[in-house]
């Protein structure tokens, strides 16, 4: 049974079913198989191509989580020493970047109105240039 998962980790295995699922239709058929018409061999290439398409994008796509989902996820309690309470955290791949986002989360009192801007700002960080 294959299962589909949002955590950082869960996105490889996702794309790795993807590579299977494709794997499992070039094999599903006898290596002694005759194609009949190119029409059958696209068909089939076409199928095998939808699934490396969905591997890359599951990669490439970054997944994304509501805060209780983050909150009930690995990803709080790998860290040593815990996290603050108010504060989560969530890294992904997007691209070929590793991508980090930070929640400082606030209580909010009674009747407050739910129109929410999210705020802060986002840094860019070039590996390659650390000396």
């Amino acid at each position: 049974m294959v299962t589909w998962s949002r955590s950082p980790a869960g996105k490889i295995q996702d794309a790795r079913n993807h590579v299977n699922q494709a794997l499992l239709l070039l094999n599903s058929r006898d290596e002694t198989y005759q194609f009949k018409t190119g029409a059958e061999v696209n068909k089939l290439m076409d199928a095998v191509m939808l699934q490396l398409t969905r591997a890359r994008n599951r990669l490439t796509t970054p997944a994304s989580l509501t805060l209780p989902e983050l909150a009930t996820s690995g990803l709080m309690k790998m860290f040593t020493p815990p996290m603050p309470g108010d504060v989560m955290v969530n890294f992904y791949i997007n691209l070929s970047k590793l991508c980090l986002t930070v929640y400082q989360l606030h209580v909010l009192p009674p009747n407050t109105t739910k129109n929410f801007k999210p705020t802060g700002s986002s840094v860019l960080h070039n590996p390659g240039a650390m000396l």
